[in-house]
């Protein structure tokens, strides 16, 4: 929702870029790696599990991409565009880190990742990946979005 009005207040069109989190087992919510929408699985380096089980484990995550890939109409045009990336919230950032990896991928001129709350670390994070990010508040002891 929040990205639907950013992109009627700007006048912009407004396009997926789909990311999952590949939760642990017994543990959905604790997040070990992240898939973008070209199936690149990207490992949590801070979660201790190793990539290829990562990979083994992230199958709930392929499946939520193409579920949105398809009731959103694909992949978007974004080549040699500028691309406003807006979420809900970074706790880890994992996931806007491999959409906004993607993007590049496929080509876009720059990426701007706009969110209205982050933690820290992933601000910090986030900044090594796009080419600007905006974050509205960063307070401290944030973990969670919710």
């Amino acid at each position: 929702m929040v990205a639907a009005e950013v992109a009627r207040e700007l006048g912009l069109p407004l396009g997926i870029a789909p990311a999952a989190k590949v939760g642990a087992p017994g543990n959905p919510e604790f997040a070990i790696g992240a898939v973008a929408a070209d199936g690149e699985v990207v490992p949590n380096p801070s979660a201790g599990y190793r990539p290829e089980d990562v990979r083994r484990y992230s199958g709930p995550a392929h499946a939520k991409i193409e579920r949105v890939l398809s009731r959103f109409g694909g992949i978007p045009d974004v080549e040699e565009r500028t691309v406003i990336v807006v979420d809900d919230g970074l706790a880890t950032g994992l996931t806007a880190t491999v959409a906004v990896d993607w993007l590049k991928r496929l080509g876009a001129k720059r990426v701007v990742l706009a969110i209205p709350v982050s933690s820290i670390s992933a601000l910090a994070a986030l900044q090594r990946h796009a080419d600007e990010v905006v974050s509205l508040d960063t307070p401290v002891g944030f973990y969670a979005v919710g």
